[in-house]
């Protein structure tokens, strides 16, 4: 696939988005690519490029599992283009490695967080009938709870509402729904410290944000 993103690089018709004095074209992962293009002649222009590197590579694109969605000033403009996918940003999402995106905040929080925190809330239920141990516990909502989180968290804003949601459901998860023994200022102490590393929801998020300081100046 790298033979076909050189193709479009160096192809002149197929124009990027250019932010802060960077020029961005795509960006790929595993078989999950994406385009950021200036207009709709270069989005015709990158299936054009394909259908070339196709008839060396054996290779076939399938429109239909492709989506188009125009971002500023062109968001929710629709374009016919043929076989494509076009969503309307502002009133639906585009999945990208996992995470939607898209300008209504309601569908934003609903895709992003709240089917999220459904699908950790049917984890741990499981996994409240297991007689485990208070540190079992903190391991298991760090693992198999938080950790659906983290990736969403890396990339945008955490709703305020959305850590309160996660801090109740920590809470009751360790405690089963009781009144907790232990201090959460304790719990996630280090051992020495007398805690269980147990996880500070609102600090960890605002760990991975300040990441990107480091990201964007060196």
């Amino acid at each position: 696939m790298e033979i076909f993103f050189t193709m479009v690089r160096s192809n002149p018709n197929i124009e990027g988005l250019k932010i802060l004095d960077f020029l961005y074209t795509l960006t790929s992962y595993a078989d999950d690519t994406t385009f950021f293009l200036k207009n709709e002649k270069s989005a015709q222009q990158v299936f054009e490029t394909f259908s070339e590197f196709s008839k060396y590579s054996g290779l076939n694109v399938n429109r239909s599992k492709c989506e188009f969605a125009g971002i500023g000033v062109k968001r929710g403009v629709q374009t016919a283009l043929s076989g494509v996918n076009n969503i309307d940003l502002n009133s639906a999402a585009i999945k990208i490695l996992g995470v939607y995106f898209t300008y209504n905040s309601l569908i934003f929080k609903e895709k992003n967080f709240f089917e999220t925190i459904e699908k950790i809330e049917n984890v741990l239920a499981v996994w409240r009938w297991r007689n485990l141990t208070l540190s079992g516990k903190i391991t298991v909502f760090k693992s198999l709870a938080f950790s659906k989180l983290v990736f969403i968290s890396y990339l945008n804003f955490i709703p305020g509402q959305i850590i309160d949601k996660m801090n109740e459901i920590q809470k009751n998860f360790i405690w089963d729904g009781k009144i907790p023994k232990i201090k959460h200022s304790t719990l996630i102490c280090d051992y020495d410290e007398g805690g269980l590393k147990d996880i500070d929801i609102k600090s960890k998020i605002a760990s991975f944000h300040l990441c990107w300081l480091k990201r964007l100046y060196y």
